[in-house]
């Protein structure tokens, strides 16, 4: 770690350098927080269902986007758009950057690190999904960045809740090194950012107009949408693994 810092303060750190840095910094990390576990089941227990519970993660940002909606005579509705929309694309810039990249090992899952497991998480928890980019991370942080323009205050908190109870919890449990979380987060903010500057006004406006002529279909479309977010589109994702799966077996 030394060396790698002179050779940075020097410029004569390359890019396999950082690599290495940052996955020493990593296994640094993740075996720091797990010195802390077992010490308390209880604690340990928290945590988890901390992780586990949808109603802490995907629940809040669904509930404030329905708040927003109707608030002050809808006045946050094109918001609420933007917000749903930068949700789906972020998720789904995660999962083709964790299948398009070589696949990550979860700090759980690596037999180098030994990690001790906390109280119902095994080996077996998300063992077909890659470590890299944090997907909670990516779509969460999307999320909380595009409620800025709606409110400062509410965004810095969002902001808060996503690393302190949604990210935090999964490094403790090792599910994710520290720079899956920081690489999900910046693609996120990054997806919101981008999203929010590019000329999609048209689009906002159909999608309002269509909530005012159509408000059964609209309705019922945004309560599974808004559902599916809650969980992370959980189901459509593994009807989309599925669905890979079968076609393999088909054409193999």
């Amino acid at each position: 770690m030394q060396s790698a810092l002179l050779r940075f303060y020097d410029g004569s750190m390359t890019i396999a350098d950082v690599g290495s840095t940052i996955t020493a910094l990593d296994r640094s990390i993740t075996l720091a927080l797990n010195q802390l576990v077992g010490q308390s089941p209880i604690f340990d227990l928290l945590v988890f269902y901390t992780a586990d519970m949808n109603l802490l993660k995907g629940v809040p940002f669904m509930a404030a986007a329905w708040f927003l909606w109707f608030h002050r005579g809808g006045a946050a509705r094109p918001h609420v758009v933007n917000l749903m929309i930068i949700a789906l694309l972020a998720i789904a810039t995660a999962r083709i950057l964790q299948l398009g990249m070589p696949s990550r090992l979860r700090p759980l899952d690596d037999p180098t690190l030994a990690l001790a497991l906390a109280a119902h998480v095994t080996h077996d928890v998300l063992h077909d999904w890659s470590s890299f980019p944090s997907d909670h991370a990516t779509m969460f942080f999307a999320m909380a960045a595009a409620l800025v323009p709606v409110s400062g205050r509410l965004a810095s908190l969002a902001f808060a809740w996503v690393a302190i109870v949604i990210c935090l919890p999964r490094l403790y449990l090792g599910f994710h090194y520290t720079s899956d979380v920081i690489a999900g987060a910046i693609i996120g903010i990054v997806v919101a950012f981008i999203y929010l500057r590019l000329p999609v006004q048209n689009l906002t406006r159909w999608i309002l107009k269509l909530s005012v002529r159509l408000p059964g279909l609209f309705y019922a479309g945004a309560f599974v949408f808004t559902f599916e977010i809650s969980f992370l589109m959980g189901d459509v994702r593994q009807l989309g693994m599925q669905a890979v799966k079968l076609l393999h077996r088909l054409t193999s």
